[in-house]
């Protein structure tokens, strides 16, 4: 392992694998998985960024960066077939040079790997045009340990492609096996806006995103930064429907209006450097959050004396997601008290398992009977064992 991998895990706060396998293309990945050798169980690893909690015992790593090939790129459908390893920022650039873009797609960090944040779990389920990456994905592959095959299941609006099993890996940790690939709905180059407006709290930030919400154009990616009262919301849309924004943004709410070149920098920006990366430093204690929109005022105002910084990055009709820095770090009871009226709360550093039900906790066994791959989000119960 070199001293590069090292640092890798430290800034995750995660613990050293025995062993590090490095696949170069999904055909590898799935032998991988397959193999009857392992003496340990494998944790499958993209960016890393996302992991929540860490591994107990001995174990490997299988990391999936090198298996990032554009398997397909079908212009006229706008959909995009990408391996596992493929990131978000990789994919965004090449897609740039055949005139295509991810600008409908909410705010996802530059470096995470599209099957990690396709894997990655999110406490609500996704809402009717959210930005949500899981609405874009029209197919994927998957393998499991014990399954004989690969699972399939095809972007064919035409002919039956099998069962509809994707919602098993999406949002699934990795419980259940590995996303091999996966097809996304891609856009054109098309019209776009970024207005940045002032918002000094909680209450007037919810204000501006409903007054925006009520004139219909479509809303890609929100980001309000409380330290610096500043709240930037990308629209797309017809040309006529921006124009009529443009003005409304301008005159009720003194909001600079940015084109298409301009929104597309901020947002590079913004992805290369979210605050719900666990490699983020700087705070005593960072939490992520899902909340209610209209519980929003009300929680920040209990946390008021604890907070050191807040950023809220996804924004959706009924509810958002914050990431918290705290001044200090806070014992058991008050995480739980502050976990009361979340929808989702987990912390970004240090280590915390998921609860896994009881049903997937079955499947699971099913799909892994020999624990060959471990999961952080499952490591709470899980021990490592031969198979």
């Amino acid at each position: 392992m070199t001293p590069e991998r090292h640092a890798f895990y430290d800034a995750r706060h995660l613990p050293h694998p025995v062993q590090e396998h490095w696949p170069e293309t999904t055909r590898e990945l799935c032998g991988l998985i397959r193999a009857q050798a392992f003496e340990r169980p494998a944790l499958i690893l993209g960016n890393g960024d996302h992991v929540r909690g860490v591994p107990r015992g001995a174990f490997d790593v299988i990391c999936t960066p090198r298996c990032d090939a554009l398997l397909h790129l079908d212009k006229k459908s706008g959909l995009a077939r990408v391996e596992a390893g493929m990131r978000w920022g990789t994919l965004r650039d090449e897609l740039a040079t055949h005139g295509l873009s991810l600008s409908r797609y909410a705010l996802y960090p530059e470096e995470a790997t599209i099957a990690g944040l396709l894997a990655r779990h999110r406490g609500v389920p996704a809402s009717f045009h959210d930005g949500d990456i899981r609405q874009g994905c029209v197919s994927l592959s998957a393998i499991s340990p014990s399954t004989p095959s690969r699972y399939d299941y095809l972007a064919a609006p035409r002919k039956a492609s099998g069962p509809d099993l994707r919602h098993l890996y999406l949002g699934g940790e990795g419980r259940l096996g590995a996303i091999l690939d996966a097809t996304l709905v891609v856009w054109p180059r098309h019209s776009g806006r970024l207005y940045q407006c002032e918002a000094s709290s909680a209450k007037q930030a919810v204000r501006r995103w409903r007054e925006v919400l009520t004139h219909g154009a479509h809303v890609s990616w929100s980001c309000w930064d409380r330290e610096h009262a500043c709240f930037e919301i990308a629209c797309h849309g017809p040309s006529p429907l921006l124009s009529k924004l443009d003005r409304f943004m301008a005159r009720e709410l003194n909001a600079a209006v940015m084109d298409h070149d301009q929104e597309q920098a901020v947002r590079r920006e913004r992805e290369a450097a979210l605050p719900s990366r666990r490699s983020q430093t700087g705070a005593a204690l960072r939490l992520h959050a899902t909340w209610r929109l209209d519980k929003l005022a009300a929680r920040l105002d209990a946390l008021s004396a604890e907070l050191q910084a807040v950023q809220v990055t996804h924004w959706t009709a009924h509810t958002v997601e914050v990431s918290l820095c705290l001044a200090k770090e806070v014992d058991a009871a008050r995480l739980l008290e502050l976990s009361r009226d979340s929808l989702e709360l987990f912390k970004i550093t240090g280590q915390q398992g998921m609860p896994t039900h009881p049903w997937l906790a079955a499947l699971g066994a099913h799909l892994d009977p020999h624990a060959r791959l471990v999961t952080a989000a499952s490591t709470s119960s899980l021990t490592a064992s031969k198979t």
